[in-house]
């Protein structure tokens, strides 16, 4: 028993050997040629006076429109995050603890309408609402727990005014666009059920606002460009736009506002994104 075992291991042995070591020669073979060609390529491009560098073919942009600078989103650009900065603590699940799992932000696709009840449970739920009992209706509930957020959301908005604000992108660490990506569609979650709370609560011309804030926003988001940023724009622009569909199923926007947000929308070409944040400085 022991010999037919040792035999098969033997066999084993031989069989992903004669398997792997062709495969491993391959790709050094390939990654060597591939870094040759490269290196050669660079230099033909030297030669004829043109560069590679990202750091030299993008424009930087104007210093005042550096989102960078401002307070903010400043911690994002820390190379030690605090955990604690106003920027962080952004969530439409309060950071919760709880395994209680979150209400579904929208169905209007579905023709169902938002249940703010739902939400309030939700939060009545976690520790971290501090919201307590309550006799409030839902919508007013909602906008009490969200009361936390009103001076980061507010500065957020003002600073997505600058028609020309960029996030820099780190050139020798691309991935490092991901460090943002939560904290404004986190931003964008809060605008919307805050957007559709101040609806419920008849407070017409702040839900309209919150909508058109999540428009400045995702502009903002679409300057930084790629795949995977167009597809978190598509999808967090469905659940934006559960506020127009709600406003619009209950009868509750003027004309006025209907104009001032179908501009906002025809303005909106998903299909022909900026390239990058330079895009709005050339």
């Amino acid at each position: 028993m022991k010999r037919i075992y040792g035999k098969n291991m033997v066999s084993i042995i031989l069989i992903t050997a004669i398997v792997v070591i062709p495969v491993v020669f391959f790709y050094t073979e390939e990654n060597w040629r591939a870094a040759r060609d490269w290196v050669a390529c660079q230099r033909n491009l030297a030669a004829k006076g043109e560069t590679l560098d990202l750091h030299q073919l993008v424009p930087p942009g104007n210093p005042k429109d550096d989102l960078s600078k401002v307070p903010i989103f400043a911690p994002l650009y820390q190379k030690k995050q605090d955990t604690n900065a106003p920027i962080l603590q952004l969530d439409i699940n309060l950071k919760t603890k709880s395994k209680k799992s979150q209400p579904d932000l929208s169905f209007y696709l579905a023709g169902s309408k938002i249940n703010l009840e739902d939400w309030r449970k939700f939060y009545l739920s976690v520790p971290e609402s501090n919201l307590g009992k309550s006799s409030a209706t839902p919508a007013q509930d909602v906008l009490k727990v969200f009361s936390r957020f009103d001076s980061q959301l507010k500065e957020i908005d003002h600073s997505m005014d600058n028609p020309n604000a960029f996030f820099p992108l780190n050139y020798d660490n691309p991935s490092a666009v991901l460090v943002f990506i939560t904290p404004i569609l986190n931003a964008s979650s809060l605008f919307d059920l805050r957007g559709l709370a101040y609806l419920e609560n008849g407070e017409v011309n702040l839900a309209q606002k919150d909508y058109l804030s999540t428009f400045k926003l995702l502009a903002l988001f679409g300057k930084v460009g790629g795949s995977m940023n167009y597809v978190i724009l598509v999808l967090d622009r469905h659940l934006d736009n559960c506020v127009l569909w709600e406003g619009l199923h209950r009868h509750l926007w003027n004309q006025e506002q209907l104009q001032e947000m179908e501009t906002a929308l025809a303005q909106e070409d998903m299909l022909n994104l900026p390239e990058g944040p330079w895009a709005s400085h050339e």
